[in-house]
């Protein structure tokens, strides 16, 4: 029955093929329907924030307008992007209002406006917008860089002439309930601290009844953060109001609480007043110390008996009230290089000298501790275990054998001290005494220290005997001996990674050095 059905099925199929040879249509005759875009579609226009702008909420709002298409209206959708992150998803175009978890979206003639719900970081940031077609269709708009600062700038007080303070914004319980100063000098010097790049302003306020007093002014813009006024020709018995404020790029500003200063003198009287000058207001870039300007103006005489109130009632007297503006905003500060690929491998080429440390000092620890070096031994070894080559090969022991002789009659003192290389040779100083006082230490090797004849050490060797069994200690050693060339590989390897990097002197000798090792302790003894 199977077989039937299949044979039943396959005959019509060969047979329409045969039927249909003779109608067959080529695929160049048959009609073809397609659509074809035949529009394009213009970027959004970015309305807020602006190019380079600066905003004093962590929570701006991002507007922009609908595009204008050459034909019909066939917009979908928009999306936000802020710091080349997607933002806001799928804004409808024919949105009225909506809210969102993170954020709210409104429409009105063709403006969007998405205004967050969650805060930005402090400073710069970036935003576009790319808008969709139904046909799948997009484009995206410019990208613009703006600035978020919503903190108000702090500023501190921190020294008054020669008095130490701590009154800061940023902890209002560090300010006294009265903040009057009293001053010796004619002259006052404050000195503080303000957010880095913020407009600075400081007004010395004369008193009322002082008519030719000109108010002092300090300004300027301070990129280090830390500021030092002076003003001068404050006139003895007389209160003076001090105003300080601060203006950062945001536009935010903070205005320090007014404090009073009185210059007394220390007998608290005045003989004769000294003229107050006319003062007019400088302005610095750069924060540093400012001198006022100071032009003549006319001498003030009062009589010789005129009193200064006593220093307890000194500050009774009323300044002029003055309401001083902000400072204008500054320019914010410039942005910061994002870490580029020579930030990368200025990183990896820090870790390559980090990891140098492991590199040769490591290699010849192992080795002054693998061949059990005496601490006196120390330089003579790392020399000769450099430039084994650069001596005579006079005399033979065991390799890295540690060698003092004494003259009997002087064993205060040694005569030489010899290290043998890695193939057991040195030298020794001529003539030979003809009685020899001989110490040697040698890994793994015992030595009786005995009195010799000095013609034997030209005839014989000085071998200690091989000590056995060898103790943990001495195992421990020859084993650190044995794998002092993997330090020395990752010294061959760092020291090439960082001289590719950045070549320097140092990192030349470095290399050098561990070419040299690897040379005279694996390459120069199977000469």
């Amino acid at each position: 029955m199977k077989f039937i059905i299949r044979f039943g099925t396959i005959i019509p199929f060969i047979f329409g093929i045969f039927l249909g040879a003779s109608s067959i249509v080529h695929a160049d005759d048959v009609p073809v329907s397609a659509t074809i875009i035949s529009y394009s579609i213009s970027a959004p226009i970015l309305i807020s924030p602006a190019a380079s702008a600066s905003s004093n909420t962590s929570s701006p709002s991002f507007s922009w307008q609908r595009p204008t298409p050459l034909t019909g209206d066939p917009f979908k959708h928009y999306d936000l992007y802020i710091d080349d992150a997607m933002f806001a998803s799928s804004v409808p175009d024919s949105l009225i209002s909506q809210d969102y978890y993170f954020y709210s979206a409104t429409a009105s003639a063709g403006i969007f406006t998405v205004t967050l719900k969650t805060a930005l970081a402090q400073g710069y940031h970036t935003w576009k917008v790319v808008v969709f077609t139904n046909d799948g269709l997009s484009a995206t708009s410019e990208t613009r860089t703006f600035y978020v600062d919503s903190v108000p700038p702090f500023i501190s007080l921190t020294k008054v002439n020669t008095q130490t303070l701590n009154w800061t914004t940023l902890d209002p319980s560090t300010f006294p309930g009265t903040r009057s100063l009293t001053i010796y000098t004619s002259e006052v010097t404050l000195t503080g601290g303000v957010e880095i790049s913020a407009n600075f302003q400081i007004i010395l306020v004369c008193p009322s009844n002082i008519p030719t007093c000109t108010n002092q002014t300090y300004t300027g813009n301070i990129p280090t953060g830390l500021w030092e006024a002076s003003f001068s020709n404050l006139i003895a018995g007389y209160t003076y109001t001090v105003k300080i404020s601060a203006t950062d790029a945001a536009t935010n500003y903070t205005i320090f609480p007014d404090f009073f200063i009185t210059y007394v003198t220390s007998s608290g009287f005045i003989t004769t007043p000294t003229p107050t000058p006319l003062i007019t207001s400088t302005a610095t870039t750069s924060g540093a110390l400012i001198t006022p300007t100071v032009s003549p103006s006319p001498s003030l005489t009062l009589p010789s008996t005129a009193l200064t109130p006593p220093i307890q009632q000194a500050n009774i007297i009323v300044p002029t009230t003055i309401l001083p503006s902000a400072p204008p905003a500054p320019t914010p500060p410039p942005p910061k290089a994002p870490v580029s690929a020579k930030r990368a491998i200025d990183l990896f080429y820090s870790f390559l000298l980090i990891l140098m440390i492991f590199g040769l000092p490591l290699h010849l620890l192992m080795t002054v501790f693998g061949s059990a070096t005496p601490l006196k031994f120390i330089l003579k070894l790392l020399l000769i275990l450099a430039f084994p080559f650069l001596r005579k090969r006079a005399y033979q022991s065991a390799p890295f054998t540690f060698i003092d002789i004494y003259i009997p009659d002087k064993l205060d003192r040694v005569w030489q001290s010899v290290v043998s290389d890695i193939n057991g040779f040195f030298n020794l100083k001529s003539p030979i005494p003809q009685n020899l006082f001989i110490k040697i230490s040698c890994r793994g090797r015992l030595w009786k220290n005995n009195l010799l004849k000095g013609f034997i050490i030209p005839i014989g060797c000085l071998i200690p005997l091989l000590v056995s069994p060898q103790n943990d200690r001495t195992r421990l050693q020859k084993r650190i001996y044995d794998l002092r060339i993997i330090p020395l590989i990752v010294a061959l390897l760092t020291g090439t990674g960082a001289m590719i990097i950045k070549p320097s002197y140092f990192v030349l000798i470095y290399l050098y050095l561990s070419l040299q090792y690897l040379y005279s302790e694996y390459f120069y003894p199977k000469f």
